[in-house]
Order: structure tokens, then C-alpha cells, then sequence
């Protein structure tokens, strides 16, 4: 089975599936034929949205991995139009009715429908198992909502390969393709990406280098959308329509979602067209229409502020990469929304260039993510193609001091060398903002026993939700022993996801090693003092390897080794020595962060197990349903066209009545089943419609295959003629081949005029006596028996018999001497006959 890597772009309006086939990258579409697939579950859901607006999940994304409490979730609860409560634990949980009752869902399981959803596309279209994918997240996500993307991969049977940042995933898409990239040892291409969706803007400023990308800053608004200047064209029309009717659309949530699709459309329009576009709805409300215009100029006017918002986010992005605008090669554009002409002129204002539209607006994302996903898979051979990330914020790290004061401690990243903290500091700021990532540090702490380490966000006013504290992570297991103190290192990691985590705790433990030295030997008689010099001390890490640091020897060693040198005939000798030696134990770490713990998850994704089971059954249903709907229309349409001379009345009128009962039952009593009373009423149907339809399906194919039939017959019959009249064609055949022959055909010709005797004695509305598959089964079989014999080879002549050399006679050994010795007198003769003989040589030639 094939490997299949494919990428998952989850908006908050729409998702879209990449995958890597055939050599490149390739977007595929939906069951709908569309290649972007609403956050509704799927196009089918959307078919319904207003229809059924208070049970529809629409926009669940910004719930993700929150508490009720956050004030985003506060923010955006007044959009919703669906209910949300607190639950227990203070998550977000969603209420909707489904089978007949009310049921909560966290919005970690309503994301995992969705990625089931999209797994399920992507395997009907690949026809493989697909279950490695790489995920986009927005830039502006927290570790808590990464965390909370990684639970909803797994509820929905995923392995998450990686989380991939928007922008990332967009400068991936724009720069592995890219052959005109400077050299690893040349300046960077500086190329800033704007991207803004439905939801939220992301800015992006990369530098690019031949195979190699690095995010030098980020800058997002995750409140800054289209959905907010589709609100701004929905608050002037709710306003002039409350004015006129004194009717509040806000109230009415089929109303509301009807005037946004409508504003929606507007914007869309306003693009292409400066000029006044008409926004009408059709009974909007209580059979009140909606008329109203608007331009452009006037929907600028109305989104000052939110573009003001949208060019602080590009400035700050610029500032933060510490480049002017003249270090900046392009500028691309990305996501739907910046097709608005006021944003575009934003974006030259500050970066002093025009946006670029090279890449895909609308799938640049999903793209990027199956070529993260290629280049993580082992079964593709990817462009080599580095990427370092930054942390989007600030990351502190907290902890209690000890009560003596001793606590010196020293911070290192990977691969590099510690710096001392002040002992009264409790707080150090392990990854500052824009810090490259993944990345890892080491602290080193000296405690007295166990302790715990608090992950906070340094600036909380810059986090979407303001919520801080990423996790509380216990060191245990740490047991000195009364007034000593403990050498306890701690690793900590942002990984490839950009989730923190206390990756590795481990204390140091000192114990004697006996170590084998050189002395010398000139004094044999005297017992070597182990206490002359401090014992050197041996480090062991985990990995076994001994790292030995020797110690300042006494004076005596030192002279010692003095007269060693000076008389380098002394001899010496081999002695066993203690050593103190350093090892490291790890320490278990309880990480208490907002995460689902695995028997949550476990039952999560029992529940959707049992809920992907009913939607096929359902599905089941209404494919049975709609094939009892779909036979009764094709059905009645049939008996009036094409059946209608091959029913008799009596049959016409039983099948027009079962076929009026069937819908009347379609829509009454039968309007919500099982699946096997759908099957039940579709086969009792075909019990009278199938005999009708066999009949004009039999006239319409038994004439061709009569003559298919009739055709075979006169060319077997020709061959039997012709080895009859002793043509060299079939003269080989045998009497037993040829009688074989006639008697196939014969009761082949008695059978078939048997048979179209019988069916000529009968109507169009009499079921058939011959069939067409009778009529190509003898067909078959004659030709079976017939075939054979007429291809027979004939049989290969005998050799002919070697005939015996000839010798040579006297007058043509005279001729032969004559011709090579000739006369003088002969040479035009010797000419002429030299031509002729060349002449016969190359027509045998030619005969050959």
C-alpha cells in the first residue's frame, strides 16, 4: 500500500486537502466536486445552515483548547449563534440535538469531525489508508491550543507529523520551488507574507537562502478578519432596515446569517467594481425585503478602523524583523481577504512596493503543509529544505526559593556554554520573543528536595486570550540526605509543534571509583599515601562516558613528579587510586497543563467511533431513500415514454398505482426509517418494473446479436464450402474436422430458427422466449468448437533432398582459363560479358 502524505489546511471558514502525487503537489476536491470544504463538516452541512442555524457549528476554531473564562471565548460568544456552556473543569463545551437529544461536545471533538471528515475525502480519493498528515495552526496560537490540535488529530484516528504555523507553511510553498534563491554564504532574500482570512491576520517576514528558510518575525491580529468587514457592511444594513421597520435583524438567527451571506457577496463584488452595487434580500423578516446600496468608497469609510488595526500589524512586523523596507525583495499576498483594494494599498504604503499574488491565495496553506509533509516522510525524496521558526511570545520560567538561599543556578542552551543567574532571582525568561525554535535549554539548580517549575508567557497582554500560564511541572523523587544539597539539572524544549515542555529533569549523584595511575617507583618500600592529594573528580553522565577533572596536587607530587622528570630513567609502577565520580539519575516530571489525559482521550475517540458508524448508516439510509424516491420518478416517466409499448394496461395501471402509493408513503409514514424498509419497498417495485423493462430491453438488444450470430454462422459455412471444392486454403483439414464443423453449425442454424419461430408468435408485452444472453452464450459455445478447427496451421512440406556437386569439365576449364588470361583482341568482349554477368547477380538479388 502506498505511503500517502498529505497536508490538512483548517480554516475557520473552510479547509482545504493537498497531497503529494505524481511528482508534485495536487489539491483534490470533495465529494461535491469542490476543492474547498466548508467548517461545517463538509458542503452538506452548509446545503442547511440556515435552515437549521441554532444546531449548525460554525467558526469553532478560536473555542479550541479555552476556558470559558478567557477573554477571547467572552469575545466571541456574542458571535455565536449556537449555545455554549461552561463545563467542569472550566472548558468551552457545545451543545447541539442530535438522535433525538441534547449532547455537549468539547471543541477539540467538533475539530476532530472535522478532520474525520476531511480524512475520510482524502482516502475515498487516494483509495489508501491515510493517517500521517501535517496540520496548520495560526501563528497567534498558544501552547495550550497547539496542545489542543494535537488531542483533536488523535480523537480522529491522526498522527499529527507535525503543527506548521500558516506562515510557514506559506513561505514553504513559496520558497521550495524557488531555484533562484542566493547561496547558503550570500545575503538573504528578504520576503514578507500577508496573510488574511475569515478569521484573523498573520504577517511574516522570512529569509531565504538556498534550501533554507528563517522566520526573522511574526506579527498577528487574531480578531482581524473578513468576517469583520463583512460585519461592518451587516451593521449598515441592519441599521437602515431597523430604522424602516422597526424590526431588529440581530434577534432572528436565520435572519443574521442571511444578511451576512448577502454582505459577504457584497465585499466579494466591491473588489472588482468601484462603483454603487445594489444589496437586496427578499422577505428578510417577517415578509420585509431588504433594498439598500452601497460603493466602495463609503465601505472604506466604514472600516477605517479596522484598516487603521490592519496597518499597525505591518508595521509592527517590520520593526520586529529590524530591517528597513528597502531590505524587503517581495511582498506576497495571501488569503482571501486581501483581495480588498484598501488592504493592498496598506501594504504598499508600508513595505514601499505592491503585494504580490504569485502563489495561490486560497490554497498557498494546504500546499505548504503537503510539502512539510513530504519532507517528513521517508517514502519521497524532497528537495533538501531547512526551517527555523520563532516563538510567537515570550516564555518565563518560575520557581520557589530555597529557604537557605543557596540556589545558584546556571542556564545553558544545547551544545553550548551556562551562564550564572543572580541566587536571588526566581524568574528567568527561557525563550524570549522571536527566539528560534525548536530550541532547547538546560538549567542546573541546587535544592533539598522535590520542587516545581511555572511556564509562563512573559507579556500575557499580547496573547489573545490573556490567559498566561502554559503549565505547572513537579520534579519528585529528588531525596537528599540531612545539610546537603542537590545538583538537579533540568531541560526544557520548544519543539518542532511550538508546545513547551519540561523534556528531561536529572540529579547528580557522587560516588568512588577505583581508577588505576602511574607512579613512581623509587619509593617501593614505602606504602603509597592516598590522602597526599585531593581525589580528582570523574563526571558520569548517563551515556556511561567518564569524564575525569584532576584536582591541584600536594606539594610531595608535585617534587615528585619533578625528580620524575628529571631522571626519566626512574622506573614506576601501577596503583589503584579513589576517585569521587559524578552520574546523573533521571527524575520523573508531573506536568500539569490543560491537556486531555489519555483516558479522556480514550473515550473521546470511542464517541467518535460510534458517531462516524451512524453517519454511515445514515448515509445508507438516505442513499436508500433516495433511490425509492428517484425509481418512482424515473419509473412513471418511463411507463409514458419508452416502456410504454411493452406494458399491458392492466400492467401500466398496477405499476402507476404502486408508484403513487410509494410517494405518498415517501412523505408520510415513511419519511424517517430504516434503511431495510427503503430496500424492502425499492424490491417490491422491481418485481413488476423489472419484467416491463426486461421486455424492451430484450427487442432493443436481440436483433444485433442475432446478427452477430447469423454473420458467424456464414463464415464458418463458407469455410466448409471451401474445403468442400479442395482450396488449398483448408485442404489440410481432416473429414473428421469438417463433419465435426457442419454438425455445430447444424444445430446451431435449428436451434436459432427454432427460436426466432417461437418469438415472432409473441407481442412487445409477452415476456421474450429468446433472450440475448441464450442468443450469445450459443453463439459462444459455436465458436468455441468452430475456431479451433478453422485456425488449424497447415502442415510444414517436407525438406527438399541435398542434390551432389558436379565436377568440372575440359571445355569449361578452358572457358574459365580463357576468361582469365584474355586476349588482346578480346578486351571489348571481356567488357560486355564482365556487364553481363554483374547485371544477372544483382536481379537475383532482387529476386531474393
Amino acid at each position: 500500500m502506498a505511503i500517502s502524505v498529505v497536508g490538512f489546511d483548517i480554516g475557520c471558514l473552510t479547509s482545504y486537502i493537498a497531497v503529494a502525487r505524481g511528482g508534485g503537489i495536487e489539491t483534490i476536491t470533495n465529494e461535491y466536486s469542490e476543492r474547498q470544504t466548508p467548517r461545517l463538516i463538509g458542503t452538506a452541512a452548509k446545503l442547511q445552515h440556515v435552515t437549521n442555524v441554532r444546531n449548525t457549528v460554525v467558526e469553532f476554531l478560536p473555542l479550541i483548547g479555552k476556558k470559558m473564562s478567557d477573554a477571547s471565548v467572552v469575545k466571541e460568544r456574542s458571535r455565536l449563534l449556537y449555545p455554549i456552556e461552561e463545563a467542569p473543569d472550566g472548558r468551552v463545551m457545545i451543545k447541539v440535538h442530535y438522535n433525538d437529544g441534547v449532547y455537549a461536545f468539547t471543541p477539540e471533538q467538533i475539530v476532530s469531525m472535522q478532520l474525520t471528515k476531511l480524512k475520510t475525502i482524502t482516502e475515498s480519493v487516494l483509495a489508501s489508508k491515510v493517517v500521517d498528515v501535517v496540520i496548520n495552526v495560526p501563528t497567534y496560537l498558544t501552547d495550550c491550543e497547539r496542545r489542543a490540535m494535537l488531542d483533536a488529530s488523535r480523537i480522529a484516528g491522526l498522527n499529527c507529523v507535525k503543527l506548521v504555523n500558516d506562515t510557514t507553511a506559506i513561505g514553504t510553498a513559496y520558497g521550495l520551488y524557488k531555484v533562484d534563491l542566493p547561496a547558503a554564504d550570500q545575503p538573504p532574500r528578504n520576503v514578507a507574507f500577508v496573510s488574511v482570512g475569515y478569521h484573523s491576520t498573520q504577517i511574516a517576514i522570512g529569509a531565504f537562502n538556498s534550501g533554507k528558510l528563517k522566520i526573522l518575525s511574526t506579527a498577528c491580529d487574531p480578531h482581524l478578519g473578513g468576517r469583520d468587514f463583512d460585519e461592518v457592511i451587516f451593521e449598515k444594513m441592519a441599521q437602515e432596515f431597523e430604522s424602516k421597520y422597526r424590526l431588529k435583524i440581530s434577534d432572528h438567527p436565520k435572519a443574521v446569517v442571511r444578511l451576512l451571506l448577502e454582505c459577504e457577496k457584497v465585499k466579494k463584488a466591491m473588489s472588482a467594481n468601484s462603483q454603487e452595487l445594489p444589496v437586496n434580500i427578499e422577505c428578510l423578516l417577517n415578509d420585509r425585503d431588504l433594498c439598500s446600496k452601497i460603493k466602495r468608497a463609503d465601505f472604506e469609510e466604514y472600516s477605517s478602523v479596522l484598516l487603521s488595526r490592519f496597518e499597525q500589524v505591518l508595521k509592527r512586523c517590520l520593526a520586529l524583523s529590524k530591517l528597513r523596507t528597502t531590505d524587503i525583495h517581495s511582498v506576497e499576498l495571501v488569503g482571501g481577504t486581501t483581495r480588498i483594494p484598501a488592504l493592498k494599498t496598506l501594504v504598499t504604503s508600508v513595505f514601499g512596493q505592491d503585494g504580490r499574488t504569485t502563489l495561490n491565495a486560497d490554497e498557498a496553506v494546504a500546499r505548504g503543509c503537503a510539502l512539510q509533509a513530504a519532507i517528513c516522510s521517508p517514502a519521497y525524496r524532497v528537495r533538501e529544505f531547512s526551517v527555523t521558526e520563532v516563538c510567537p511570545y515570550g516564555i518565563t520560567l518560575v520557581w520557589d526559593k530555597e529557604d537557605s538561599g543557596d540556589q545558584a543556578m546556571t542556564v545553558a542552551p544545547e551544545n553550548d556554554g551556562g551562564f550564572v543567574i543572580d541566587n536571588k532571582d526566581t524568574s528567568l525568561e527561557v525563550f524570549p520573543l522571536m527566539h528560534p525554535v525548536p530550541s532547547s535549554r538546560r538549567l542546573c539548580f541546587n535544592r533539598r528536595g522535590p520542587f516545581s517549575l511555572e511556564a509562563r508567557y512573559t507579556h500575557p497582554e499580547d496573547l489573545p486570550n490573556q490567559n498566561a500560564l502554559i503549565g505547572i511541572f513537579k520534579v519528585h523523587g529528588l531525596s537528599c540526605k540531612p545539610g546537603e544539597i542537590c545538583k538537579v539539572r533540568v531541560k526544557v524544549r520548544v519543539n518542532a509543534h511550538g508546545i513547551f515542555a519540561v523534556s528531561q529533569a536529572e540529579v547528580a549523584e557522587e560516588y568512588e571509583k577505583e581508577v588505576e595511575i602511574e607512579v613512581p617507583d623509587d619509593t617501593s618500600n614505602v606504602k603509597p599515601d592516598n590522602t597526599a592529594s585531593k581525589p580528582m573528580e570523574v563526571e558520569t553522565p548517563n551515556n556511561g562516558d567518564v569524564t575525569t577533572t584532576p584536582t591541584q596536587p600536594s606539594a610531595a607530587a608535585n617534587e615528585a613528579n619533578e625528580t620524575a622528570g628529571a631522571n626519566k630513567k626512574l622506573a614506576t609502577k601501577k596503583t589503584i587510586v579513589k576517585k569521587r565520580a559524578v552520574r546523573y539519575k533521571d527524575l520523573p516530571v508531573d506536568a500539569n497543563i490543560m491537556q486531555f489525559s489519555p483516558r479522556q482521550l480514550s473515550e473521546f475517540c470511542e464517541i467518535e467511533g460510534k458517531l462516524y458508524e451512524q453517519d454511515e448508516l445514515e448515509q445508507k439510509r438516505a442513499h436508500a431513500k433516495n433511490a425509492v424516491e428517484e425509481y418512482v420518478y424515473e419509473m412513471r416517466n418511463k411507463l409514458a415514454e419508452s416502456l410504454q409499448h411493452y406494458a399491458t394496461d392492466k400492467e401500466n395501471s398496477d405499476m402507476s398505482r404502486v408508484l403513487n402509493e410509494t410517494e405518498d408513503w415517501l412523505y408520510g409514514d415513511g419519511e424517517d426509517l430504516h434503511r431495510q424498509a427503503y430496500v424492502d419497498r425499492l424490491n417490491a417495485m422491481r418485481i413488476l418494473g423489472d419484467r416491463i423493462e426486461n421486455r424492451a430491453y430484450e427487442h432493443k438488444n436481440r436483433g444485433p446479436a442475432v446478427e452477430s450470430f447469423e454473420r458467424s454462422i456464414v463464415s464458418i459455412r463458407k469455410v466448409i464450402d471451401s474445403a468442400a471444392e479442395g482450396e488449398d486454403t483448408y485442404s489440410h483439414l481432416t473429414e473428421d474436422q469438417l463433419k465435426q464443423l457442419q454438425q455445430s453449425l447444424d444445430q446451431s442454424e435449428h436451434w436459432l430458427r427454432d427460436q426466432m419461430r417461437a418469438q415472432s408468435a409473441k407481442s412487445l408485452t409477452d415476456d421474450p422466449v429468446l433472450k440475448t444472453a441464450d442468443i450469445v452464450s450459443k453463439h459462444q459455445v459455436m465458436e468455441s468448437v468452430c475456431r479451433p478447427i478453422i485456425n488449424t496451421p497447415k502442415p510444414a512440406p517436407p525438406p527438399l533432398a541435398p542434390s551432389s556437386p558436379q565436377m568440372p569439365t575440359e571445355n569449361a576449364t578452358q572457358n574459365n582459363a580463357e576468361t582469365n588470361h584474355p586476349a588482346p583482341d578480346d578486351v571489348n568482349l571481356k567488357g560486355k560479358a564482365a556487364k553481363t554477368v554483374s547485371e544477372d547477380k544483382t536481379e537475383s538479388m532482387d529476386v531474393d
